[in-house]
């Protein structure tokens, strides 16, 4: 119990030392700009589909979204407009994308840096045009984003991975000589959303990803890949979920799309079951309880049914291994988990990995305390 409660009390410190530089930030930056006066800007979602962006934020989903953003936004530091700045945008995003789906976006996450460092719309790259990135960020520097706002730009980037989605789909299409227009029923239907998933999860992220590496992911699909069965077995439900009795059903491209997109949603959560088979292991052999650290000779050890496999040089080089007892090297647990050695790669901006675990922590404190700070009193009662 003393140790979830350290958990606690170092998350939130840390969290509450970069709100405090976010509400400097955003109080200066708000006595700049004044908010542009007292009138509020148009909507953000109108000015984005002025710009020709294909909205994909119906209300339902953007709902949806808030949900799932409300209890980390109302923890969060905000300007007078009730807004948050790009920092806080940056880590609620973050916080939004590996809840739901175990994503790891480059540019959200901090990579060792620090929440204040650089806007979200960083990591949305080349895939929107210029215009929409330059309205976000000037959304962001001038008035900071509401909930709903924020909820907006969060569905902007859902459709990112969209549009990965059609481009993969487009390729396998053409690894299998089909035309966007034909139509296809439940055998051919599998073979391409098959052949996707195998590329999707084993193969060359999508920005290089070409019809032959599609025909070698789905070869090695089985082999490379030992939750194979399981994965089938989810594509098999989300279709059923979508289209009802799926051998009788006619699959156009538009469908296809739909049911590979709500996979890539839900392979994290997939994945994560693996990754608590890893834990569990693994704390099953560490060398004190609760120490969250493996002599590593018990990590290589051949005394169980689950085995790793990584190189011995391999395990300094991705921060996973203590060496500060040079005589009796550790293996860090929750730093193998998370390493990126463990994730599924499908583009080169985002990585699929094991769910963090501190994710419900940081929600139960953020829940508790819905501000940016907290008395040591009150994060003891958590």
């Amino acid at each position: 119990m003393s140790m979830k409660f350290a958990r606690y009390a170092a998350l939130v410190l840390i969290f509450a030392q970069g709100g405090h530089a976010f509400r400097k930030r955003a109080g200066a930056r708000v006595q700049t700009t004044g908010l542009r006066g007292p009138q509020e800007p148009k909507a953000l979602l109108e000015e984005l589909e002025q710009l020709g962006a294909r909205s994909r934020a119906t209300e339902l989903r953007l709902q949806d979204l808030e949900d799932d953003l409300r209890v980390t936004f109302q923890a969060l530091p905000k300007n007078p407009r009730g807004a948050l700045e790009a920092p806080s945008a940056r880590y609620a995003l973050h916080r939004l994308f590996n809840k739901r789906h175990g994503w790891q976006i480059k540019g959200l996450e901090t990579a060792g840096g620090t929440w204040d460092a650089e806007s979200p719309v960083v990591a949305m790259g080349d895939r929107v045009p210029p215009q929409m990135r330059e309205l976000l960020e000037e959304r962001l520097g001038s008035y900071g984003l509401t909930l709903h706002e924020l909820a907006v730009l969060a569905a902007t980037m859902e459709g990112m991975f969209e549009q990965d989605v059609e481009q993969r789909l487009r390729i396998v299409y053409d690894e299998k000589n089909l035309a966007a227009e034909e139509k296809v029923y439940w055998d051919q239907a599998m073979s391409v959303m098959w052949s996707y998933v195998a590329a999707f999860i084993t193969g060359t992220p999508v920005e290089s990803l070409s019809p032959g590496d599609v025909r070698r992911a789905t070869h090695q699909f089985a082999m490379r890949f030992p939750r194979h069965v399981e994965a089938k077995s989810l594509l098999i439900d989300i279709t059923q979920e979508i289209v009802g009795e799926v051998t009788t059903a006619q699959y156009d491209f538009a469908l296809l799309r739909q049911i590979l997109s709500k996979f890539g949603q839900r392979l994290g959560a997939l994945e994560d079951t693996e990754c608590k088979v890893m834990k569990k292991k693994m704390t099953s052999l560490e060398d004190e309880h609760g120490s969250g650290t493996v002599r590593l000779g018990d990590f290589y050890g051949d005394q169980a049914e689950y085995h790793f496999t990584e190189a011995p040089s391999f395990l300094p080089r991705s921060g996973v291994l203590d060496e500060s007892v040079p005589d009796d090297p550790k293996v860090l647990i929750p730093n193998y988990l998370a390493n990126p050695s463990n994730c599924v790669t499908p583009a080169g901006y985002y990585s699929i990995c094991c769910f963090d675990e501190c994710e419900s922590l940081m929600d139960q404190v953020e829940k508790s305390l819905a501000a940016p700070m907290g008395s040591s009193e009150q994060i003891a009662m958590v």
